[in-house]
């Protein structure tokens, strides 16, 4: 048995729902895939409050917004902006 402080279970929404867990709190993110023609970047992954893979397939991933107690899964343009600020303020070029 292992034991811990926190615990992150980083899967799809409402994936623990059924098991009615106690103590857990649903948190929506957004990313971006951006292809891999559009932006040049390292081949390093970089974390700075968001995230940022890159060329993963063809396209860099990443993230910087999250919503806690939300488990609303459809898009949000209005989040894009604040992701490529993000990125753009961690990775310049």
């Amino acid at each position: 048995m292992l034991e811990a402080d926190h615990l992150v279970l980083a899967s799809g929404a409402r994936t623990f729902e059924p098991l009615q867990l106690q103590g857990l709190t649903p948190v929506r993110g957004q990313i971006l895939c951006i292809p891999r023609k559009l932006m040049r970047a390292g081949s390093k992954v970089a974390s700075f409050g968001g995230y940022f893979i890159p060329d993963v397939g063809g396209v860099h991933v990443a993230g910087t917004t999250y919503d806690k107690n939300n488990t609303d899964t459809s898009f949000r343009e209005s989040q894009i902006s604040p992701i490529l600020d993000e990125l753009a303020k961690a990775l310049p070029e």
